[in-house]
């Protein structure tokens, strides 16, 4: 992470400010579902442990991509915001700062997110979702890990986040991101940041466009009803969870995985770190059940 300066910091943290806590966890805490493989499920229950995913390799994959490019290639051309900048070699400087942050993104960040997937689950709902089962539990024939939220601490760790995913069109995101653009360049202008802080401002910025596009899909998933935890690897200074790293076997080839031991999430509250704490209940697939 990129050293703070409370000279701005407050200010760009507007620019988080349209996340509405009173939706997110810890305000809100629904039952989640995690819909896998029976041989994925033994997995996670033998050895206590929830297996992450990198979004790059998930069958919505594009959606990461679509959010970073997207939001950056929109950021720097956008007229306001280099107007906001005020001369043009304070442009190209901030240009350059946000480039210089999707690279790094790209080339150290990228491969090492991981998410694990949920679905907001009815409290009486004993079936699941079809579309659900069709998608991610083996066609009918898997099992359904149903999560208590109540169960969990209260407390996002700086390495994992816990929140909903936003459903919108691919217009109605640009939409989004033009007003996110004219915030930014707002705040430019108000707190007048010195050139040799732009790289801040473009921090702040591409913060805010990675949390975009992690918890931002097209509103053709919208019926899953997504929850996403992600793991952060720019957040994780000292490279804590790296030694969970691993793979794991799939038809369609070798994928990598963060398994990650209940005890080390710091979402769950140690003294109920074993599994069947947090676990509401297990549902099987209407093939097998």
């Amino acid at each position: 992470m990129e050293p703070a300066d409370e000279n701005f910091q407050a200010a760009f943290m507007s620019l988080f400010a349209d996340i509405q806590d009173e939706q997110e966890f810890p305000n809100q805490r629904p039952l989640l579902a995690h819909y896998t493989s029976v041989e994925t499920c033994e997995q996670i229950l033998k050895h206590n442990q929830i297996w992450f995913s990198n979004p790059l390799l998930m069958n919505d994959r594009q959606e990461l991509r679509w959010g970073i490019l997207e939001g950056t290639r929109g950021a720097i051309t956008n007229e306001r915001i280099r107007e906001a900048c005020g001369t043009p070699d304070r442009a190209n400087e901030l240009e350059n700062q946000i480039e210089r942050y999707q690279s790094k993104f790209e080339d150290e960040h990228a491969l090492d997110t991981y998410i694990f997937c949920l679905s907001q689950h009815e409290p009486n709902d004993s079936d699941g979702l079809l579309s659900m089962w069709r998608g991610y539990g083996a066609s009918g024939g898997g099992i359904a890990v149903v999560l208590d939220t109540a169960k969990f601490n209260g407390q996002e760790g700086q390495r994992l986040v816990l929140a909903r995913v936003h459903y919108a069109s691919d217009d109605e995101r640009r939409k989004w991101l033009d007003s996110l653009y004219e915030r930014f360049a707002n705040i430019l202008m108000d707190t007048a940041v010195p050139t040799d802080k732009l790289f801040l401002a473009a921090y702040w910025l591409f913060e805010r466009l990675k949390l975009f596009a992690l918890f931002s899909k097209h509103k053709g998933f919208r019926e899953e009803r997504e929850w996403r935890a992600v793991y952060m690897p720019w957040w994780d200074d000292d490279g804590h969870f790296k030694k969970y790293l691993g793979y794991t076997v799939t038809p369609s080839g070798v994928h990598p995985k963060l398994k990650l031991p209940i005890s080390e999430i710091p979402l769950i509250d140690q003294s109920e770190c074993v599994l069947e704490k947090i676990v509401a209940r297990i549902i099987l697939g209407p093939t097998i059940s």
